[in-house]
């Protein structure tokens, strides 16, 4: 996984019971900016045991936010999305 998948997960992206994890967007920190994934296809990757613990505890604490849109060819701010996220950015000027 790169930083901007990573960056750009939500709840409804990780599926515990299946122990994989679904790559649909990415995040730019340079530009702040959420978008499709490099060539537009969405991924499924397994989850390695020692970091189920981790997402599990974070889906948990987000609280079910809703969905993001499809974001086909659009690169949109990501400033709305932000607490949808389960990791979020370090706020501008701190170190993360």
């Amino acid at each position: 996984m790169r930083f901007g998948d990573i960056a750009g997960l939500t709840p409804q992206d990780v599926d515990l019971s299946r122990g994989v994890v679904h790559i649909r967007r990415c995040y730019s920190a340079h530009s702040n900016t959420i978008r499709a994934t490099k060539n537009h296809r969405r991924r499924t990757l397994e989850l390695p045991r020692l970091v189920r613990p981790t997402l599990e505890r974070l889906t948990l604490a987000a609280c079910d936010p809703a969905p993001l849109p499809d974001l086909a060819d659009s690169e949109l701010d990501a400033s709305p999305f932000i607490k949808r996220w389960l990791t979020r950015p370090a706020p501008a000027g701190h170190p993360p």
